[in-house]
C-alpha cells in the first residue's frame, strides 16, 4: 500500500475514445456537495441528492437515514468499485453500472496514466472504474462493493491480443508505424516474434505483462508484475493471488452475468441488462475462440506449447476460486 505507482502501459488500451455519454466524465472536479456532519454521530459525510433522484448517499459507519427535504425516501447508497481486468465484458459492465450514478459521483480515473496524488481511489466518489491498480483499495471508505470479472484466461489473452492487434493497425495506419513503441510495433509482426523475442528486455516486457495476467492482478495487485517479482515461483504467485481474492466483495465469471445483475439490483434498485450488450468487441466473430486463433498464428508446435505456460497459474487460480452465484434466492450483497 502507498508504493509509488507505475506510468501508463502502452500494452493497455486507452478505452475512453469509444466510451458512451452515459459514462464520460464532464468534469474532472471533485464533488462539491459534500457537507461534513459532526453532529450527527456515526456518519461522516453526505453527498446532496440531484433534484431527479430520491437516492442520498450515507459514508458511514453505522447510523439512521436522514429525512429528504423534498419529502424523498432516502435510500442508503454503497460504493462500487470496479477492477477491470482488459477483453472481460468491462466496458460493457463500466457503462452499466455507471448509469447509475450521477456525474459527480463517478471517479475519472479510468487507466493508470490519470492517476495523480490521490491515487486511483480519490476521495469523494461513489464509483471507482477501471484497469487500476488497487494496492491502495483500502482509502475507499464506506464499506465499497469491490468486484471484477475473470475470463477463461486462453480466450482472454487470445482477445486481448486480437484486439489490441487491430488497434495498433488503426493507429499504425492514421499516425504512421513511427508513432508506435517499439512493443506496440512488435504486435504487427508475426505472433511467434512478439511472444517469443529474442531481446531480453523485449522477454521481460512481455513477462511482465503478457504472462499469468490474471494471478499477477491478485497477487500484486496490478495489471503487470514488477521486475522485482519476475522470479516468483509459481505456487507463491497462486498463494499470494488466492490470499488477495479475500479482499473482493464478488467475484463473476465472464459470461455469466446473471449473478452480477442480481447484486446490481440488489446495491442500485436498477436490473441492468449486462448479459444482452457488448461494447468494444474485437475483431473476430463471436463464435471464434480466440484462443485457437491465436495458437493457428504459430508455425512452430513447440511454441503453441510453450504459449500454454502463459496462461498455467492463470488456470489453476481460476479452479481454486469461488465465483458469485445468483442470488435471486438469497439475501444479497
Amino acid at each position: 500500500m502507498g508504493k509509488a505507482q507505475p506510468g501508463p502501459n502502452p500494452a493497455l488500451p486507452d478505452e475512453r475514445a469509444d466510451m458512451s455519454p452515459v459514462s464520460s466524465i464532464a468534469s474532472r472536479s471533485r464533488v462539491t456537495s459534500i457537507t461534513l456532519l459532526a453532529d450527527l454521530e456515526g456518519i461522516d459525510q453526505i453527498i446532496t441528492p440531484r433534484p431527479d433522484s430520491a437516492a442520498v448517499w450515507l459514508h458511514r459507519r453505522g447510523g439512521p437515514a436522514l429525512p429528504s427535504d423534498k419529502g424523498l425516501e432516502v435510500q442508503m447508497r454503497r460504493p462500487i468499485v470496479f477492477l477491470h481486468l482488459p477483453k472481460t465484458g468491462g466496458q460493457t459492465i463500466h457503462h452499466a453500472v455507471a448509469s447509475t450514478f450521477a456525474p459527480e459521483e463517478r471517479s475519472p480515473i479510468r487507466v493508470m496514466s490519470e492517476v495523480g496524488p490521490e491515487g486511483p481511489f480519490p476521495s469523494g466518489y461513489l464509483f471507482h472504474s477501471g484497469h487500476l491498480d488497487w494496492r491502495r483499495l483500502n482509502e475507499v471508505g464506506g464499506d465499497p462493493f469491490v468486484f471484477t470479472v475473470l475470463r477463461d484466461p486462453r480466450e482472454r489473452l487470445g482477445s486481448f491480443y486480437f484486439y489490441m492487434r487491430a488497434t495498433l493497425e488503426r493507429r499504425a495506419q492514421d499516425l504512421g508505424r513511427e508513432a508506435l513503441t517499439s512493443h506496440q510495433a512488435a504486435m504487427l509482426g508475426p505472433a511467434e516474434t512478439f511472444f517469443f523475442p529474442e531481446d531480453d528486455a523485449a522477454r521481460r516486457r512481455i513477462r511482465q505483462t503478457w504472462v499469468n495476467v490474471t494471478s499477477n492482478f491478485f497477487a500484486f495487485r496490478s495489471l503487470s508484475r514488477a521486475p522485482r517479482h519476475l522470479d516468483i515461483s509459481r505456487g507463491d504467485l497462486l498463494a499470494q493471488a488466492l490470499a488477495n481474492a479475500g479482499a473482493m466483495t464478488a467475484i463473476y465469471r465472464f459470461g455469466d452475468f446473471e449473478p452480477l445483475e442480481d447484486d446490481m439490483e440488489h446495491l442500485t434498485g436498477q436490473r441492468l441488462r449486462i448479459a444482452e450488450k457488448r461494447s468494444n468487441t474485437g475483431p473476430l466473430d463471436a463464435r471464434v475462440s480466440r484462443w485457437q486463433a491465436l495458437l493457428d498464428l504459430f508455425e512452430d508446435d513447440r511454441n503453441r506449447r510453450r504459449l500454454e505456460e502463459f496462461v498455467e497459474v492463470d488456470q489453476d487460480l481460476m479452479e481454486r476460486l469461488a465465483f458469485r452465484q445468483s442470488t435471486l434466492s438469497g439475501s444479497g450483497p
